[in-house]
């Protein structure tokens, strides 16, 4: 993770309202690597806007877990 401080940025509590998930699934799909966090000086997660709108396109949350896992239908 590296760090940077970018207004185009989102907290991990922002990024858990654009994509309607909980801030727990937040950083369970950070640390398997569904959405690359960085870190502003004082060790905050933020998130590239792009990169969480991009994601919100391709997740299926009735499929992905919390835990990554793929949930049968």
């Amino acid at each position: 993770m590296s760090v940077f401080i970018d207004s185009s940025s989102l907290s991990a509590s922002q990024a858990a309202r654009v994509l309607g998930v909980s801030l727990g699934t937040i950083h369970c799909w950070s640390d398997l690597g569904y959405l690359e966090p960085q870190r502003t000086q004082a060790g905050q997660l933020r998130f590239r806007r792009a990169d969480v709108e991009a994601f919100a396109l391709t997740v299926d949350r009735r499929q992905v877990g919390v835990l990554g896992s793929r949930k049968a239908l």
